[in-house]
């Protein structure tokens, strides 16, 4: 059984820090939207300005409400696993549904930061909502990601045994990254033996306690039925996504079908895996680039109507989920149960 999540020192999140004003946040995140039109402009310009505007006129709009069902219900199936980690990690005592959705949501707000690296802020959030240390809650975070990852490379291995080959190499390189970073959790000797590196290091050194704790956690979390049911859940997810990436092309060129289901799967995993390592915030131009490279390729359609469809799956998936988390941050920023620091309360 989980431990409670009262009983690790919170030593990444200081108690009583005053928690940053939605105004501060914001200014911080806006510093992106600059970049973004300038990638917005590359792709017209690349497209050509009169076939791109073409492109987007000839959008059937009318499938707008089903792409943006389906992407909503994505990310339900992704806060539902949130939850569901929640629960083995014993952080959803003191915690509302409520609290626990405006938190997972808040999160989708930092996408736009370098390989999503700003969701920690659910970390900080959880802290202040019931006082479950920092130490327990980052690995869910950890494993949300891993799980994630491992659901896109199974989609997208389909796509690449029928129509790319010769993507295996990038695959396998990814695959094996996930199954090394389960090893270096689950099997004891090494994660023994990471531990005491981390805890050699002179910035980490002073946080031993914090990196046992967090190893620990990733241990429970990464038991084989938990990660059974997350990687589950995370199919089911990201297969919703990757319809509603289809519902985009085919309501810009008329290709529809499973066979262009299974090939949005593929350019879906190589483009966002390119943007996340890519570490400019939010894969902005790399995932584009990514996009509009291979629907060329697999789907022999023209620049303008590529660049269109870039820009409409990122504005439905990306930009949505952005609006989406400034709502619930600010909500959460002005809510009463996340201005008090709970952690003195939950003991250390």
């Amino acid at each position: 059984m989980a431990a409670p999540a009262t009983s690790v020192t919170n030593a990444p999140v200081a108690a009583g820090a005053a928690p940053p004003s939605a105004a501060a946040w914001l200014r911080r995140m806006l510093v992106v939207f600059p970049f973004a039109l300038g990638v917005a402009a590359a792709l017209i310009i690349y497209a050509d300005l009169g076939a791109y505007l073409d492109s987007l006129a000839a959008f059937d709009w009318y499938l707008a409400p089903a792409i943006v069902g389906l992407v909503l219900g994505s990310y339900g199936l992704r806060f539902l696993k949130w939850h569901l980690y929640l629960g083995l990690i014993g952080a959803r005592q003191g915690l509302p549904l409520r609290s626990s959705g405006l938190i997972f949501a808040s999160g989708l707000a930092m996408t736009i930061t370098p390989a999503k690296s700003g969701e920690w802020l659910k970390s900080y959030l959880l802290n202040r909502a019931n006082g479950t240390p920092a130490s327990r809650s980052i690995p869910v975070i950890f494993c949300e990601r891993l799980t994630d990852a491992a659901a896109l490379l199974l989609l997208s291995l389909v796509g690449v045994a029928i129509h790319a080959p010769s993507y295996w190499p990038l695959f396998a390189v990814a695959a094996s990254l996930a199954l090394l970073s389960i090893a270096f959790v689950r099997v004891r000797l090494l994660a023994n033996w990471s531990v005491r590196r981390a805890q050699s290091l002179p910035l980490v050194g002073r946080l031993g306690g914090y990196v046992r704790e967090s190893q620990a956690t990733s241990y429970e979390l990464l038991a084989l039925g938990p990660t059974m049911r997350a990687l589950g859940i995370a199919l089911l997810a990201w297969t919703l996504e990757a319809i509603a990436w289809s519902l985009v092309l085919y309501g810009l060129t008329g290709i529809g079908g499973f066979e262009a289901v299974v090939k949005v799967a593929l350019i879906m995993g190589v483009s966002l895996f390119a943007g996340t390592l890519s570490f400019v915030p939010g894969g902005l131009g790399v995932s584009e680039t990514g996009i509009i490279a291979l629907e060329q390729v697999l789907f022999e359609i023209g620049r303008a109507a590529a660049a269109a469809s870039a820009v409409l799956i990122r504005f439905f998936t990306l930009w949505l989920g952005v609006v989406l988390g400034i709502v619930a941050l600010i909500i959460v920023l002005r809510d009463r149960r996340f201005r008090t620091d709970q952690s003195a309360s939950a003991g250390t």
